[in-house]
């Protein structure tokens, strides 16, 4: 029988032996945000609202709100979505 614990240990093995982050395997929300106006989320379930001041993205259990002006998506795919503008506030909801 496969448990959490189990599972645990055979992500971070994988993630080892392919050389790729745990977060990766586990669909875990990875945000980065570079340069004040740049702001990556991967592993993201999609945008739940969008406007030029706040931008409301689905994750594995939160929510993802992105405060500030002029903001717009400027590439989305199935695993990662970047948004740009200027960025005054990152919060999990």
């Amino acid at each position: 029988m496969i448990t959490v614990m189990n599972m645990k240990k055979i992500t971070k093995g994988l993630s080892r032996s392919l050389s790729v982050p745990e977060e990766l395997l586990e669909k875990i929300p990875v945000v980065t945000l570079r340069e004040k106006g740049n702001l990556w989320v991967e592993n993201h379930n999609g945008v739940l609202s969008y406007g030029e001041t706040c931008m409301m993205i689905a994750c594995k259990r939160e929510i993802l709100c992105v405060r500030g002006k002029g903001l717009h998506i400027k590439a989305m795919g199935k695993k990662i979505l970047h948004l740009c503008g200027c960025i005054e506030s990152v919060q999990w909801e």
